[in-house]
């Protein structure tokens, strides 16, 4: 589970640093993982780059 707060004045929310660094390991951790399918590991692998750059 997530844990997600407001930002001040804004309308969207926004996930606390503890969250995003938890949710980014958690994406790693089943990146690493053996897949079946090379092309879900890819995308996996592309989502946890993304969010490493976005945070």
């Amino acid at each position: 589970v997530v844990d997600l707060c407001t930002n001040g004045k804004s309308n969207y929310f926004m996930p606390s640093a503890k969250a995003r660094r938890e949710l980014l390991t958690a994406i790693q951790e089943v990146a690493a993982m053996h897949f079946a399918d090379p092309e879900e590991k890819r995308c996996i692998a592309k989502l946890a780059l993304k969010l490493t750059q976005l945070y």
